[in-house]
C-alpha cells in the first residue's frame, strides 16, 4: 500500500494482486477537486480517478468502482480510464515507476507491496510466432470504384488498400521533413531511394527515439498531412458520412538490428479504447519491401469482436488472441504512396527489419464517423505519456497557422 500526504489533501493508492487502485487522484495526478471544465466533460470524477503512470504493462483498462477505479498500464507507458476488458495487470517494474511519480507529484509514499503482477496468459496463445501461417497478397481497391463496393469489401476483410493514392511528392516532401529531424541517426540512400540508418540500431524508447521524436511531432506538415482534402475523400468513402481525424498523430521508424521491437498483432479497438466506426489509416512514405518489414492485418479478423490480450514482446508489450484457424494473413511489398485503412478490430502487425541499412518510415493516425465517441487519450501527441516535455505547447511553438491547433476541443464526444 502506498499512502501520502498532499498539500490539499491526503491521497490513498493502492496496488494488490497486481492492479493499481487509486483514490482521489484526477488523470493528472492532482486531487480530485481541482478538475477543470474540460477534465469534469471527461468522466465522471465520483466513480473515475485518474493516475497517470510511467512503465510498461498491460494495456489501459478499468471497472468502475465506488469512488475508485483500477488501472492498468501499457507498454508505452500509459494508463487512464477506459471500459471493462479483460483481466490485465500490471507488471512488477510499475512499482518503481508508482514510487517516482509520487514523489514528484508531492506526495511521499511509505511503503509500497509487491505484488504477483504477472500478465495472465494462455499457454496456446501466448507467441502467435508458434503458430503455422501463411501469407497472401493484399486484396487491391481503387478509388475509381463506386463508394459502395469499397464500404462492402471493407466490411468483408476489415481493410481496404489502395496503390500510389497519395502523390509521390507528398510522400517525398513528408519524408524528407523527417530525415532533417532524424540526422545524424537516419539519412536517404540515393541509390535505394529510401531512409538508412547510420550504424546505431534503435526504437520506441530508445534514448535516440526521444531526442528525435519530439522534434518529427513538431512538425506542422506532419499533422496537416491527414486534414487535406485527399485524404479526408478517403475517409469519407469508408465512413460514408464526416470524418473526426484523431489529434494523435504517429510515425513509425523501424531500423534493422531491432528484431524482436517490432509491434505484435493488436486491435486497436483495443489500444485507442475505439468503437466499431473507428479506422486505422497508414501510408507508405517510400517503398517498402519484404526485408525492411510490412504492415501485414489477418483479414476477417474484425468480425469476431475485441480478443483478450497477452504478455508480449515488442511496442505496447502485449499481443491479442489469434484463433487457431487463423492463419492467413495478407501481406504485400508496398510503394510510395500506398494506403492502408484498416478496421478498429481488424488484427495487424508489423514485421521485423531483417535488412542491413534500410530504415522503414510510415506514418499513421486514426478517424471515426464524425460524433462517435472519442476517448481522451487519443487527444495527446503520441509518446507524451513517456518524453517530458512532449505536450502540444511544445509542439504548436512554431507552427505558422493556428486552423489545427486544438481543433478537438469543441468535438461533442470525447470521453
Amino acid at each position: 500500500m502506498v499512502k501520502g500526504e498532499h498539500t490539499q489533501g491526503k491521497i490513498e493508492t493502492v496496488i494488490c494482486k497486481g492492479k493499481l487502485f487509486c483514490n482521489g487522484l484526477d488523470h493528472g495526478g492532482r486531487p480530485v477537486g481541482t478538475l477543470g471544465d474540460h477534465d469534469r466533460r471527461r468522466f465522471d470524477s465520483d466513480n473515475m480517478k485518474v493516475i497517470r503512470l510511467i512503465g510498461p504493462g498491460a494495456g489501459p483498462n478499468i471497472e468502475n468502482r465506488t469512488s475508485c477505479a483500477e488501472l492498468r498500464t501499457n507498454g508505452a507507458g500509459y494508463t487512464g480510464v477506459s471500459r471493462p476488458h479483460a483481466g490485465i495487470v500490471t507488471t512488477n517494474f510499475i512499482v518503481d515507476r508508482i514510487h517516482k511519480l509520487l514523489s514528484q507529484r508531492g506526495i511521499m509514499p511509505t511503503t509500497i507491496a509487491q505484488c504477483d503482477t504477472r500478465l495472465e496468459h494462455s499457454t496456446s496463445n501466448r507467441n502467435t510466432n508458434n503458430i503455422m501461417s501463411n501469407n497472401q497478397e493484399f486484396v487491391l481497391s481503387s478509388v475509381h470504384e463506386d463508394a459502395e463496393t469499397l464500404r462492402a469489401r471493407f466490411q468483408e476483410l476489415g481493410y481496404l488498400l489502395i496503390k500510389k493514392y497519395i502523390k509521390p511528392e507528398k510522400c517525398d516532401a513528408m519524408l524528407h521533413s523527417f530525415l532533417a529531424q532524424l540526422s545524424p541517426y537516419i539519412s536517404y540512400d540515393e541509390d535505394a531511394e529510401c531512409p538508412a540508418y547510420n550504424g546505431t540500431p534503435f526504437s520506441g524508447t530508445d534514448p535516440i527515439w526521444d531526442e528525435v521524436y519530439p522534434k518529427m511531432q513538431a512538425l506542422e506538415e506532419f499533422h496537416r498531412f491527414f486534414h487535406e482534402e485527399d485524404v479526408l475523400e478517403l475517409m469519407k468513402t469508408v465512413t460514408g458520412t464526416e470524418a473526426f481525424v484523431y489529434p494523435i498523430k504517429m510515425a513509425r521508424i523501424s531500423t534493422p538490428g531491432k528484431q524482436g521491437y517490432e509491434t505484435p498483432p493488436h486491435q486497436d479497438a483495443y489500444s485507442h479504447h475505439a468503437g466499431p466506426t473507428m479506422a486505422g489509416i497508414w501510408v507508405a512514405l517510400h517503398d517498402v519491401s519484404q526485408e525492411m518489414g510490412r504492415v501485414k492485418v489477418l483479414p476477417g479478423s474484425h468480425k469476431k469482436g475485441v480478443r483478450r490480450v497477452f504478455e508480449a514482446e515488442g511496442v505496447g508489450g502485449v499481443q491479442c488472441e489469434i484463433f487457431p484457424e487463423e492463419t492467413t494473413w495478407h501481406v504485400s511489398d508496398f510503394e510510395k504512396g500506398d494506403v492502408l485503412i484498416f478496421h478498429s478490430c481488424c488484427i495487424h502487425k508489423a514485421e521485423p527489419n531483417k535488412g542491413d541499412k534500410l530504415a522503414r518510415i510510415s506514418i499513421d493516425t486514426r478517424f471515426c464517423d464524425y460524433g462517435a465517441p472519442v476517448f481522451f487519450t487519443n487527444l495527446e501527441p503520441h509518446h507524451s505519456w513517456r518524453i517530458e516535455g512532449l505536450n502540444w505547447d511544445s509542439i504548436y511553438r512554431d507552427w505558422k497557422s493556428e486552423e489545427l491547433q486544438y481543433y478537438w476541443r469543441d468535438y461533442p464526444e470525447l470521453f
